[in-house]
């Protein structure tokens, strides 16, 4: 209805989607743009498509654009590995994306499948203690292996590294 004989008005909408969600819509007189909201890719792991649909008095057209995001944080332990003697830090770092957040992501700590605890980050790059968390380093019974376990998440995405580990608190004797 918005076409006359001349065709001098030529009046139209777009807007776009992302998956099956809407995120912007716009009309114009001879043209029209929409921009959707800002996104964080910190919620956006995987592939994600986006699709533009535009229509006026002359037709309509479809268009998308597929995203792929690979928000998999790096995760690294640093202690304890190998043998250990005496009380020990249970330490490591993770690397998270960039993401509009004030949490970048979370690491949990685990031995032998025991839950040791967990740290919120506020940065990309982020370092988890167990002394720094509770003040004191860790003791165990002497043995093993026993397996500690770091899981990063962060965008929607987790990494984990895994060490094991012995503790040798055997005494030495003289005589």
């Amino acid at each position: 209805n918005n076409c006359i004989a001349t065709n001098t008005i030529n009046n139209g909408s777009v807007s776009l989607y992302l998956g099956g969600g809407f995120l912007c819509s716009a009309s114009g007189n001879g043209s029209a743009s929409c921009t959707g909201s800002t996104l964080d890719r910190g919620g956006l792991n995987g592939t994600h498509v986006f699709t533009g649909y535009a229509s006026d008095c002359k037709g309509s057209a479809t268009g998308s654009y597929t995203l792929v995001l690979d928000n998999t944080p790096t995760v690294s332990i640093t202690s304890p590995s190998g043998t250990v003697s005496g009380p020990f830090d249970i330490a490591g770092t993770a690397t998270f994306k960039p993401a509009l957040g004030s949490t970048k992501g979370t690491i949990h700590v685990y031995i032998n499948g025991g839950y040791f605890g967990s740290k919120n980050c506020s940065t990309e790059n982020c370092t988890y203690s167990y002394k720094e968390a509770t003040g004191q380093l860790y003791s165990m019974n002497h043995g093993g292996p026993y397996t500690v376990t770091f899981y990063a998440y962060g965008g929607g995405a987790q990494a984990t590294d895994q060490k094991t580990f012995t503790v040798d608190n055997m005494p030495t004797v003289s005589i």
